[in-house]
């Protein structure tokens, strides 16, 4: 049976780490906060937060490392994984990590050009849920114009 698949769209509470297997094989190693987002009494307010770890390989991790950063908002597709260990106190652990297939910054709230990802804030005329000075809203479900 596949593993179940997942997309999803988050933000990086750290810089990427990059590391490199016995094999030498390069690997990424991302941490990504989501939550929900309702438009409630004219103010949008954050939902409960989940934290996932993605590890992406080969040159997904070697472009990851040196365009995002810490704070960006990236679109991630992948397979939702469980693997197994010992700690350093002797102890098996379990972690349920994503296996990312693909990985990209969210341009809605990222500038990008041919020569990289520009790290300055940009004025839109496109809604965004996540700015918090809203005008209005169609019905409540968090679009507004």
């Amino acid at each position: 049976m596949a593993l179940p698949v997942i997309s999803f769209t988050g933000n990086l509470t750290q810089d990427v780490e990059v590391f490199t297997t016995k094999n030498g094989k390069t690997g990424g190693k991302l941490k990504i906060a989501c939550n929900d987002r309702k438009f409630v009494n004219n103010q949008w307010i954050d939902g409960d937060t989940i934290f996932l770890t993605g590890i992406v390989w080969g040159t997904s991790a070697e472009h990851a490392v040196v365009t995002l950063a810490k704070g960006d908002t990236v679109i991630i597709t992948g397979k939702l994984t469980q693997r197994t260990y010992t700690g350093k106190d002797n102890l098996e652990k379990t972690v349920t990590e994503v296996l990312i297939d693909s990985l990209g910054a969210d341009l809605r709230r990222t500038s990008y050009n041919k020569n990289g990802i520009q790290r300055q804030s940009f004025a839109t005329s496109e809604p965004d849920a996540w700015t918090t000075n809203t005008t209005t809203s169609d019905n409540n479900v968090g679009v507004n114009f």
